[in-house]
């Protein structure tokens, strides 16, 4: 039988396995698995974080998402009842109305331009662009509240939200947080931030960062400095369940799967032939590949030798390349699981376009926009309403 010297996928660098990342993680984003404040992450959002920016169609899937709803015109209009405006578009993109851009007063002036200028680095589709990429690769987003000097003593807050608006609104790396709740009744009072520094999962490849690891002493954050949200928010947990988290063990193990199949097939390890020695025995056919290895340059065990009684030398091609494989099938019924989880058509992202046609392509653009931004878009609006516009403006505005 073959042993382990015959086999060429054998220690070669593909063949390695998947490692647990844990200790890695545990060791330097402590706070994220035994925090010394707040309450411990569900699962690491710094590993979901690496997954989700290293993996080609999860990029493809949450920048089609987050680059559509910031581009979304947006305005603060007099909240004339208690309806929301309605998120589930009902009519063609091409009979659409611009949206009225007309504000109604210097009240709604003054909450149009913070939300348009949120800060000197980031305008307002750089904010939703991180909002939305954030709920959607580690479940939630936080933004911290900047106030005017006056509203601090040191560094806790002690104006009184409801008469002091904030002046700058700063996007922040969930990671770098977490919740603080009340003992007795479980409410929810403030937010620790344990980096300020660096940034998880912006350094090495694999999720590591250089510099400072945030074991410093962590910063505590009452709810009125805070803008926080979860995506599928669950009584048993915390924090928020993105898609990246329903798809991780798959991702993991496809991108693995995928990875060795490609650089096997390339490394020629199926074999483009075979050639059969009919007139000779066993004992010459083992002559002969000796002699090829030493002296026949390239890899020989790309091709194969069998020997027999009687006959001529001939060639057996016996080549497979990637069609007959269905390696091209199986990448798109990859794509198409991780698209589902994230509830973005194929035709939208520009899978099989072979089969997708004008009429199909607008029913799909149509169910996107309903069933996928529509919701995204309303989520966004009520943590603005909510956490920003109701606590500072009252509820006059929307």
């Amino acid at each position: 039988g073959m042993n382990d010297s015959d086999d060429p996928t054998v220690e070669l660098p593909f063949s390695k396995q998947m490692g647990n990342s844990d200790a890695k993680y545990k060791a330097e984003f402590p706070w994220l698995y035994e925090p010394n404040k707040g309450v411990r992450w569900d699962f690491s959002p710094v590993s979901l974080r690496n997954i989700s920016q290293t993996n080609t169609w999860v990029g493809m899937l949450v920048q089609s998402i987050t680059k559509e709803v910031a581009q979304t015109p947006f305005t603060i209009t007099r909240a004339e009842n208690e309806q929301e405006t309605a998120k589930r578009l009902s009519t063609h993109p091409e009979d659409r109305t611009p949206v009225e851009k007309a504000l109604p007063d210097a009240t709604a002036e003054s909450i149009y331009e913070l939300l348009q200028d949120p800060n000197p680095d980031d305008n307002w589709q750089d904010m939703v662009e991180m909002w939305l990429g954030d709920l959607l690769e580690v479940g939630s987003l936080a933004t911290v509240k900047a106030y005017p000097s006056s509203a601090y003593d040191g560094e806790e807050l002690t104006a009184d939200p409801a008469t002091t608006q904030p002046l700058a609104l700063q996007a922040s790396a969930p990671e770098v947080w977490t919740k603080d709740y009340h003992d007795k009744t479980g409410i929810l009072e403030g937010y620790w931030q344990f980096d300020r520094r660096t940034s998880p999962g912006s350094g090495a490849t694999d999720g590591r960062q250089a510099g400072a690891l945030g074991v410093q002493d962590p910063t505590f954050f009452d709810t009125a400095e805070m803008l926080w949200d979860d995506m599928t928010p669950r009584s048993n947990r915390r924090y928020g369940i993105p898609p990246t988290l329903i798809v991780r063990d798959f991702l993991e193990s496809i991108d693995l799967a995928i990875n060795q199949e490609q650089q096997y097939l390339s490394r020629g390890s199926i074999p483009s032939g075979a050639w059969v020695f009919e007139n000779w025995d066993r004992e010459q056919l083992k002559e002969r590949k000796a002699v090829m290895q030493e002296n026949v340059k390239g890899k020989p065990h790309k091709s194969l030798m069998f020997a027999g009684e009687g006959g001529d030398v001939r060639f057996e091609p016996m080549s497979m390349n990637f069609s007959e494989l269905e390696f091209t099938e199986r990448m798109k019924w990859y794509a198409r699981v991780v698209a589902s989880a994230f509830q973005v058509p194929t035709a939208v992202v520009g899978i099989e376009p072979e089969q997708i046609n004008y009429n199909t392509f607008q029913g799909e653009r149509e169910n996107f926009e309903s069933n996928t931004l529509g919701p995204y878009l309303q989520k966004l609006e009520r943590v603005i309403n909510q956490d920003l516009i109701r606590p500072h403006w009252g509820a006059d505005y929307r």
